[in-house]
């Protein structure tokens, strides 16, 4: 196992390494207790570990010879071509002078963004290299972000970007019209029922109870008795008229509501006035034919408010 200090390192040079082309494989170092993963250069032919094949690096103490990769030989600078190079003199070229001087007056202005491009470059190396031993992908894309300077993204396994300085998560172009057609479905709700308006209750029209006069024991001559029977008449012929609509069908004209009204109310004349002749009458079987036609009145009533 790797310590804190030598992981950090691994990293980083992981992400220094990809930076500059080449590829995380998915083989391991062979030396023993070293689980860093190899890296591949772009023609195939080297494979390295960045923590034991570094330039100044001492091999394992084993001396194992790591058979998944092999180092190419560094070969020597030619010396016709260092002797060229000593051969040449600047100082009396005014044209290599005059370029010398602008590079140094360039980099002296670039400088402060120089010094902030290379240490981002070496942060956004070491968190790459965590990233990657996190198994995340390196992807082929930079942040779009002004702050950072062609910083790669990375790809988790729920395949969201994201940027290792900035630490923003992006998406692309196919996740995105996903996650908008998802939206989109979700927000398709279908709208709720329109309440209806409840519907009129019915009208209550008491009903008078089949009373047979020649039943009771009573003076139907006393006055008392008429009065309390024409009282408790008028009480079960009250007639509750529902309170009219707010709104009027548009088949309705104002002659039919005039005309159901006139009915309506000569209905209730006449009930009114055949309780007014119970009070005048002493004659038991006119008593009973008068309660009899009111009380069919009182019907004719309550039938005509339920079909209108």
């Amino acid at each position: 196992m790797l310590d804190s200090d030598r992981f950090d390192e691994a990293s980083a040079n992981i992400g220094s390494y990809m930076l500059q082309g080449w590829i995380l494989t998915d083989e391991q170092c062979p030396q023993p207790d070293c689980p860093t993963p190899l890296l591949r250069s772009k023609d195939g032919k080297q494979k390295i570990c960045v923590v034991h094949d570094l330039p100044g690096k001492t091999a394992s103490k084993n001396n194992v010879d790591p058979s998944g990769y092999k180092e190419t030989a560094k070969e020597p600078l030619d010396r016709s071509m260092d002797d060229t190079a000593h051969q040449i003199d600047i100082e009396g070229d005014d044209e290599a002078e005059e370029f010398i001087r602008r590079v140094n007056e360039g980099s002296k202005h670039d400088g402060s963004i120089a010094v902030k491009r290379r240490e981002q470059s070496k942060l956004a190396s070491e968190r790459i290299g965590q990233k990657l031993l996190q198994q995340w992908t390196l992807v082929n894309d930079i942040c779009p972000s002004d702050t950072c300077y062609a910083v790669p993204l990375v790809r988790d396994q729920q395949k969201r970007l994201f940027c290792v300085i900035c630490e923003r998560s992006y998406m692309n172009e196919n996740t995105y019209l996903q996650s908008v057609r998802k939206r989109e479905i979700g927000s398709d709700i279908p709208k709720s029922n329109v309440e209806q308006p409840p519907a009129p209750k019915p009208s209550k029209v008491g009903f008078l109870q089949d009373i047979n006069l020649r039943d009771l024991d009573y003076d139907l001559e006393d006055p008392a008795f008429l009065s309390s029977q024409l009282e408790m008449l008028k009480r079960n012929t009250q007639i509750d008229v529902p309170q009219p609509s707010a709104a009027i069908n548009n088949d309705e004209t104002s002659s039919q509501l005039s005309t159901r009204s006139s009915l309506l109310d000569g209905l209730k004349r006449k009930v009114d006035k055949l309780s007014q002749d119970v009070i005048s009458t002493h004659d038991p079987v006119a008593m009973v034919k008068l309660f009899d036609a009111i009380k069919s009145g009182s019907e004719a009533i309550e039938a005509y408010q339920r079909i209108c």
